[in-house]
């Protein structure tokens, strides 16, 4: 079934109702500021502001692609945009402001705008997104598109298509899938010609290509042929080593493929090292106590410092100096050299033992994640001599410094920790490198404390 409501149609409905939002809310921030939390006469050129602002937000919500179609993305994707474009706009309008018109200026009014919009716009596009969705699980507001090729990336593709209906996307012919077509029920081109052109004949809303390196040639006639037409073409591009992803960029007008990059953007970047010196802060103050009761203990239970220190590797093979509770003896790798914990390890003291069992070992780290040594989630840094042995062992190891190293994560929430298996831990390192968001690093905070700091795994 085609789609019911035009592409133009829905994204106008959120042009609209985008700029209705900004509206409300700027008069709803100037209520609260002027009517209730003071008493003030109606200031018209304030609330004309409102449509600057409004003007200003489509800009910035256009310049991040709002307003194309956000069923390729994740609806986290798609908030963190929304949230961006708001954070862009009311910048930009400040500055202005500062500049043409600073005695119009309430700061008070603009935390209020700020909170209510970004409130009002994410629960905007939440109700729209799943009123589609709904809608597209039950056959409505489709698009449709022909697989040509199989090389191993749009064979998840299609998967990912055949799974999540709610995308809106319906595969209606797959041509030279070397019987992959069959296999999960999809319609089986046999030549290019069964690929109608026009979209009075039923042409496909776009083409997804996909060939693997060895048959690039096969790939560039199809592309030859399609240039013809006004099909939109997507290329899923099979290249090896590719663990992490890939991006375009464009150098000077030529278009470079940049692998296993690292995935943050500087906004990003800047907002997970907020959220680390606030975690780490936090955690800091409330656990101090801990902190003097375990340094006690350690000091009575054993000859030697209190602390720790190790050399670890985070990203970009930044070497640092990583702070633990001292568990084990005074020189406990002066006869075995550099060696993993076992199980039942000799070396550890009474105290230590519990405190390696419970991570309470680890607390010290909250002050190589204020110093922004280490993150509060990512992968666990490891020691030189380590990392020497593994990058020969292991092709994808090295990926794993793409991104800050954590005090815990997703491997370490989900088991992969002590001496376990280092191929498992590598697969969940990369996944989180690849699929890293605001929402997973929250879930990997509620995973660590729900599922508790003791691990059977940990000695």
């Amino acid at each position: 079934m085609k789609s019911m409501y035009p592409k133009s149609l829905i994204m106008l409905l959120y042009r609209f109702v985008d700029f209705l939002i900004v509206l409300f809310c700027w008069a709803a921030a100037y209520s609260i500021r002027f009517h209730i939390m003071t008493s003030s006469t109606i200031d018209a050129e304030i609330l004309l502001m409102g449509v600057f602002v409004g003007i200003l937000s489509y800009l910035f919500f256009s310049h991040n692609d709002l307003y194309t179609s956000q069923r390729y993305f994740s609806w986290y994707h798609e908030m963190f945009s929304v949230f961006k474009s708001h954070f862009q706009a009311i910048s930009t309008f400040i500055l202005l402001l500062y500049f043409f018109n600073p005695s119009r200026l309430s700061r008070y009014m603009l935390i209020i705008y700020a909170l209510v919009v970004v409130i009002f716009s994410l629960s905007g596009r939440l109700f729209i997104r799943s009123v589609l969705s709904h809608r597209r699980r039950q056959g409505n507001n489709l698009r449709h598109v022909i697989l040509i090729g199989s090389n191993r990336s749009i064979l998840e593709y299609a998967r990912q298509v055949l799974t999540t209906p709610e995308l809106g996307l319906r595969i209606t012919g797959w041509l030279d899938s070397k019987e992959k077509a069959s296999d999960m029920g999809i319609p089986c081109l046999d030549t290019i010609d069964q690929i109608p052109i026009k979209r009075e004949e039923g042409a496909p809303d776009a083409l997804i290509v996909g060939y693997s390196a060895n048959e690039y040639p096969k790939q560039g006639n199809f592309l030859a042929h399609f240039n013809r037409t006004v099909i939109p073409v997507w290329i899923l591009p099979d290249i090896e080593n590719t663990f992490i992803g890939y991006a375009i960029e464009s150098f000077h007008g030529l278009p470079m493929l940049k692998i296993n990059a690292s995935r943050l953007s500087i906004v990003e970047t800047l907002i997970k090292r907020f959220m680390d010196i606030v975690g780490s802060t936090l955690a800091l103050i409330l656990l101090s106590p801990l902190l003097l009761v375990i340094a006690l203990l350690i000091k009575k239970s054993s000859r030697g410092p209190i602390l720790y220190g190790q050399e670890r590797i985070s990203i970009d093979g930044h070497a640092f100096t990583m702070w633990k509770f001292r568990s084990m003896k005074i020189d406990a790798e002066s006869e075995s050299g550099a060696v993993w914990t076992q199980k039942n390890d000799t070396r550890t003291t009474t105290i230590g033992s519990f405190l390696r069992k419970t991570s309470l070992d680890e607390i010290p780290q909250f002050w190589n994640v204020f110093k922004g040594d280490m993150s509060l989630v990512g992968p666990r840094p490891e020691r030189p001599v380590f990392i020497e042995k593994f990058r020969n062992e292991f092709p994808s190891y090295m990926l794993r410094h793409k991104m800050k190293s954590g005090i815990t994560g997703w491997a370490q929430v989900n088991g992969w920790r002590g001496d376990t298996s280092l191929e498992k831990r590598i697969e969940f390192d990369l996944y989180y490198i690849q699929n890293w968001s605001i929402w997973l690093d929250f879930k990997i905070f509620y995973l660590t404390i729900l599922k508790g700091f003791i691990n059977p795994n940990a000695y």
